[in-house]
């Protein structure tokens, strides 16, 4: 994890280093965990291609230190687990969140809550635990943070977190 004792040259090798090997084009040292941000687009995934039990599915890409496209399928979404739910309108889900980069998948597990009054902006915030990886990421754990506003898909997406190699 990066400390406030590393200096901007170290805290810029470290994220460069990071994004090497999500993109392909290095190795991270094994055991390493490394700082990711960046942005989120997506839309809405409706129809057939959109297997969840809730109907709540998104498609889109990662921007920034992690470089992929995605899909997530919503296993639950439950307005009744907000005891507030009344009075804030914001519903909890979970979910499934595969990125597919060029080397490899990251399977993530997603839980989070969003605004769901009638012709608001749905923001939304969100805790992705990377439970593995396939491929090259095989083993990869980490934890993403996303928020935004989700108006048909995330308008103003960004994730901030930590991915660790094996």
């Amino acid at each position: 994890m990066l400390g406030r004792k590393f200096s901007v040259v170290a805290t810029a090798s470290l994220l460069t280093a990071m994004t090497a090997f999500i993109l392909g084009n290095g190795t991270a040292s094994a055991g390493e965990c490394q700082s990711v941000r960046g942005h989120i687009v997506s839309r809405v995934l409706t129809g057939t291609d959109c297997t969840s039990p809730v109907g709540l599915c998104t498609i889109g890409r990662f921007r920034g230190d992690i470089r992929g496209d995605f899909v997530f399928t919503a296993s639950s979404l439950n307005p009744g687990a907000n005891p507030d739910f009344a009075l804030t309108s914001v519903a909890f889900y979970t979910g499934d969140l595969v990125l597919h980069t060029n080397d490899g998948d990251l399977i993530s597990k997603d839980a989070g809550a969003f605004n769901i009054t009638p012709n608001s902006n749905e923001d939304f915030g969100s805790v992705q635990t990377i439970i593995t990886g396939t491929e090259e990421l095989a083993g990869t754990t980490g934890r993403i943070r996303a928020e935004g506003v989700f108006i048909n898909g995330c308008v103003d997406c960004r994730y901030r977190g930590e991915i660790c190699t094996p």
